[in-house]
């Protein structure tokens, strides 16, 4: 009991039983944590030494209601006078007697296994053991739960843990509720979008985040380094993967591998179980799991014939944005070059400078806003000394073209402008290659298409909505309503859609006529 009081770990690790029905034969199992549940539970404890909020930010299955239920249980047990509460959106997900799914039974099932001599002197169980309520009459300890708006408003806790916060119907209402009940506030939850108060506290910086996903669970973070066919030819755990993964090589998880075929759905795969932030934001253009789908593919897209480079440029306008070159060769996107705004003139000069080293035989770039003044220097620049390289100005409000879309319609008949229909070319290229990826679907590799492993990239090509107009048909959301969602200028995307500008439809690649004439 004293060892027990006092090591959280070992009590956890000791005497915790959990319950999960899919188990052939016995369903209740000893709960025997894995490093990173432990390091989850020791940062617990940080948080209530330091008096201090904190946020978990999680996959799905990953045993972090049990992680919490037996925090609040511990501490229910051993602490004179704790009172730990727990919110929720649901009342049905608080308490359900019988119901394992809910967090009081969960907490009912940890005292049920544990030794009678462990359980508070002259604890009843009719008596102490109410809804959404545990009583502790040795010690004045209790564990109370809440649901609604007001959680938390005229109550003191010691902890509060309030689950799935990201989903909270009116999350304002509860953090001005919650204000005064606790120095201790655990925010719990999988994503719902970058405009979550649950997301803002995750990047505020201000609050201690514990990130938690499938790759720390070792019963899913084994990984295979697979050639052609399937041929494995390593093996490890999540944290020792080869890198660089060697060329003709693909890096894959199985149990991801299989977690993907299962669900199919890259939105659901992406929110739950790779906890990602933009998974579940309506009408997103091209979805997270489709851009991760095409990271690091260069090998598989090492074809004859695709030694032909383009490079698109994207102008920052002004404050902290900033000008973005791309270069692809063939399907493969090869390389990004930034540089913070310092005028056209010299923006237009780097940018000529970037894709006639990086090889480009021509140079996109939006002739529109600020892009006037880039058109300016290359016309100047091609009166007086010419140019190594073609440049060619896209207008991307214009009308888009007749092309003939994968759905039997002209871009023209389903897009509102030219900008939608090249992203929408983009978005087909990333469906292939996830489609190809996950499901063995044989799409041609030169529809598809690899990106290098850049973050700030990967984050902005699955950041972007599209909007459909009252015609039906489909534009792209504007920045001025990205910046009112807190989305900053995609300055990364919007050059690697221009390097691809110069593709007709989904795929074809065209002569530079061919190329003026469209655009």
């Amino acid at each position: 009991m004293e060892r027990a009081s006092t090591d959280l770990l070992w009590w956890v690790n000791e005497w915790v039983w959990t319950y999960d029905p899919r188990l052939p034969g016995e369903k209740f199992v000893p709960f025997r944590l894995y490093p990173a549940q432990a390091r989850l539970l020791s940062w617990l404890e940080e948080r209530e030494s330091a008096a201090s909020d904190g946020v978990v930010e999680k996959g799905r299955d990953l045993g972090i209601t049990w992680l919490s239920v037996s925090f609040l249980v511990h501490r229910w047990l051993f602490q004179a006078g704790f009172k730990g509460s727990v919110g929720s959106r649901k009342q049905e997900l608080l308490d359900g007697l019988g119901n394992p799914d809910t967090i009081f039974e969960k907490a009912r099932m940890i005292l049920r296994k544990l030794p009678v001599w462990m359980l508070p002197k002259g604890f009843d169980w009719k008596k102490h053991d109410n809804f959404c309520r545990l009583i502790n009459p040795a010690t004045g300890g209790m564990i109370s739960g809440e649901c609604g708006d007001e959680i938390g408003r005229g109550g003191r806790s010691s902890l509060y843990f309030v689950d799935e916060a990201a989903f909270l119907e009116r999350p304002e209402r509860v953090e001005a509720a919650l204000s005064g009940n606790s120095n201790v506030r655990i925010y719990v939850s999988t994503h719902n979008g970058p405009q979550t108060i649950f997301n803002k506290k995750v990047e505020s910086g201000s609050v201690s985040v514990f990130r938690i996903t499938w790759k720390d669970d070792p019963r899913k973070n084994s990984w295979q380094l697979t050639r052609e066919r399937g041929l494995v030819v390593d093996a490890g755990i999540a944290g020792r993967e080869p890198s660089p993964v060697p060329t003709g090589c693909q890096l894959i998880y199985p149990w991801y591998e299989a977690e993907k075929r299962r669900l199919r759905d890259p939105v659901t795969i992406a929110q739950e179980v790779d906890a990602d932030v933009s998974a579940s934001v309506e009408d997103i253009c091209i979805p997270m799991a489709w851009v991760k789908s095409a990271v690091g593919f260069e090998g598989l897209f090492a074809m004859p014939g695709a030694e032909y480079k383009e490079a698109g440029l994207d102008v920052a306008d002004s404050g902290p944005n900033i000008s973005v070159v791309a270069i692809r060769c063939g399907a493969v996107l090869e390389g990004l070059h930034e540089r913070i705004s310092s005028g056209t003139t010299d923006t237009a000069n780097w940018a000529l400078e970037m894709a006639e080293n990086g090889g480009a035989a021509q140079l996109n770039y939006d002739v529109g806003g600020v892009g006037a003044g880039v058109a300016g220097t290359f016309a100047v620049r091609e009166r007086d000394a010419g140019l190594k390289i073609p440049v060619n100005g896209v207008n991307a409000g214009q009308s888009p073209t007749n092309i003939r879309q994968p759905d039997g319609r002209t871009a023209k008949e389903s897009f509102a402008n030219y900008k939608a229909e090249l992203w929408w070319q983009l978005r087909q290229r990333f469906e292939n290659s996830y489609e190809r990826v996950t499901f063995g679907v044989e799409h041609p590799l030169d529809e598809c298409i690899s990106i290098p492993d850049n973050d700030e990239l990967v984050r902005q090509l699955s950041n972007i909505k599209y909007v459909r107009e009252e015609n039906g048909k489909k534009s792209m959301e504007t920045k001025a309503a990205m910046k009112k969602r807190g989305v900053p200028s995609p300055d990364h995307a919007d050059a690697v859609v221009l390097a691809f500008a110069g593709l007709a439809g989904p795929m074809a690649i065209l002569t530079g006529s061919r190329k003026r004439e469209m655009v």
